[in-house]
């Protein structure tokens, strides 16, 4: 499926769009849940879900019985993360090529998600990526995280355009809420964990085996 040359912005999520911080994050989320005396899980189902916010993924990993920890998950895994975040990450091979691509078109670029802005910074700067992108919102940036509309009407704030002038791609249903909350065109990319068909009711623009095929997708030379 081909979309619409008239986007200004390419806005992304990060994990399993753009990179990969699938590791460290499993480790956050089991040593936090060790820390508080929960079951262990194991990192297939752990990986699963990245993409929800810290207080879903404790109820989604431990039941929602223990939601009422949330706030203690939240400080052990983040604490975790300053240790294990950054250096664990990896950005995918095609992501500098890719940005690169959207630039030269004259589009311009953010990153959406809800880790910790500087974690992103922290991971872009280890492959000398640091300028890649004109913007990253992060879950501290916001009054909400996605699936809420806040970042990513931030980032059309950020970048000067309206979110009709944008595309979100992104890999999970959080991502595809996220858009279809704030009105913003939404590409799918099912490197993570979602099917094709679980992305169907939201009307994707298009759905992609990854993110390297946009520029295709948009029509760009």
């Amino acid at each position: 499926m081909s979309c619409s040359t008239r986007y200004r912005a390419a806005l992304f999520d990060f994990d399993y769009t753009l990179g990969d911080s699938s590791l460290g994050a499993v480790d956050c989320m089991r040593y936090a849940l060790a820390a508080l005396g929960l079951p262990d899980v194991d990192a297939q189902t752990c990986a699963s879900t990245i993409g929800l916010s810290l207080p879903e993924t404790l109820v989604a990993l431990a039941g929602e019985e223990h939601a009422p920890l949330a706030s203690a998950f939240h400080e052990l895994f983040m604490a975790r993360a300053d240790v294990v975040m950054v250096p664990q990450a990896i950005v995918y091979p095609f992501t500098g090529d890719l940005l690169s691509r959207l630039r030269r078109a004259g589009l311009s670029l953010a990153i959406v998600t809800n880790k910790r802005r500087d974690r992103i910074e922290g991971i872009l700067a280890r492959y000398n990526l640091a300028t890649a992108v004109d913007a990253i919102i992060g879950s501290a940036d916001v009054p909400s995280p996605k699936p809420a509309p806040d970042a990513l009407l931030l980032a059309a704030e950020r970048l000067g355009i309206t979110l009709a002038e944008a595309v979100y791609v992104g890999d999970n249903l959080v991502d595809a809420r996220a858009a279809r909350a704030a009105g913003v065109p939404f590409v799918a990319v099912t490197s993570g964990h979602t099917t094709a068909e679980a992305f169907a009711p939201f009307g994707p623009q298009a759905v992609l085996r990854d993110a390297s095929a946009l520029p295709d997708t948009l029509g760009l030379a």
